[in-house]
């Protein structure tokens, strides 16, 4: 006979009288919680699987009486379904959410798929990066700009931008005729 069946009929007999009339012995009977050996039995946790405890006297320790596999539980997880028992454990089939798009990443929570943009990287510092509704991520080249009006501005591949002064001369843009670019900074400095 079962654990579960002598702790469900254990409240209609009593004593050796009901340990005898089951064809179990004394070691089989579970004492009643105020005289076990074993100290207080702990509650059910059907969330583990746990639908009883039995005593085992020569240890002084309680033993977990689990439900049979595949007996419905809840596993507390809102992105399981079809929770069952195995071997004591409460486990689900995870929720699979699936991106919409090129353009989103999927992932449940609290029971119900989550979408979030999608985030594209550039490959290279030389390029640019965006998310194509249909096609999914598109690269561009990446433009570097010159700092000042005495440089020259470029992207050298994973290098990223690379910055030439301009050879001494009249200074680009300038107001005064008397600006010049020295070859050396990239701002306009006085002749």
């Amino acid at each position: 006979m079962s654990i579960a069946r002598v702790a469900a009929l254990g409240g209609l007999l009593a004593g050796a009288t009901w340990v005898a009339a089951q064809g179990l012995s004394a070691a089989d009977a579970v004492a009643p919680a105020a005289v076990s050996p074993c100290g207080t039995k702990p509650a059910p946790l059907p969330a583990r699987c746990i639908i009883d405890w039995k005593c085992i006297g020569g240890d002084l320790t309680w033993v977990e009486v689990w439900a049979p596999a595949g007996t419905t539980c809840n596993d507390g997880d809102a992105c399981t379904t079809n929770d069952v028992c195995f071997f004591g454990g409460c486990m689900g089939t995870r929720v699979t959410c699936s991106p919409r798009t090129p353009c989103e990443t999927a992932a449940c929570s609290g029971g119900a798929c989550v979408y979030s943009p999608y985030t594209c990287s550039p490959r290279t510092a030389c390029e640019t990066a965006a998310c194509n509704g249909n096609a999914g991520c598109t690269y561009g080249p990446y433009s570097c700009s010159a700092r000042g009006p005495c440089e020259s501005a470029s992207c050298g591949g994973n290098a990223g931008c690379s910055y030439t002064p301009s050879p001494p001369g009249p200074c680009p843009g300038s107001q005064n005729p008397c600006d010049i670019c020295d070859g050396v900074s990239n701002t306009c400095k006085p002749f």
